[in-house]
């Protein structure tokens, strides 16, 4: 079948086994769908990542995992960095959510280790032995 020739028997096996609503959708759409995380993420790597999270085959690619892309490129991420878990993941109730959190706590941490610095650079700290003289 077309699942084993795109994916392996390991992949094939993964997707019947874990997601067997993906073969109920026809070969033309799992093939197309295959076709299109090769393009996004390669040939191997889309094995890989379709066969450890094989429901991305149930996406709908237009209105569900391309604007999720376009916006995880937008905020930085490449085809390296998302997996399929990602892409079935909603994007404003999750993925989003998440980015801003993430965002927030790391600039929160920046401008905690900045003040530390900064409060650590005076007349003692530069070096200055105290301001004494």
């Amino acid at each position: 079948s077309y699942l084993v020739e795109a994916l392996g028997e390991e992949g094939a096996r993964s997707v019947v086994g874990r997601a067997p609503s993906a073969v109920s959708l026809g070969m033309e759409n799992i093939r197309g769908r295959v076709e299109f995380f090769k393009g996004f993420w390669g040939e191997e790597e889309a094995v890989r990542k379709i066969g450890s999270y094989p429901g991305v085959l149930t996406l709908d690619l237009r209105g569900n995992v391309m604007p999720k892309i376009g916006w995880l490129r937008e905020a930085g991420y490449g085809p390296d960095d998302v997996t399929g878990r990602d892409l079935a993941a909603s994007l404003y109730k999750r993925v989003m959510v998440r980015w801003v959190f993430w965002r927030e706590s790391c600039s929160r941490r920046a401008a905690s280790v900045e003040e530390t610095l900064n409060s650590s650079s005076g007349p003692a700290g530069a070096g200055g032995g105290g301001g004494g003289g």
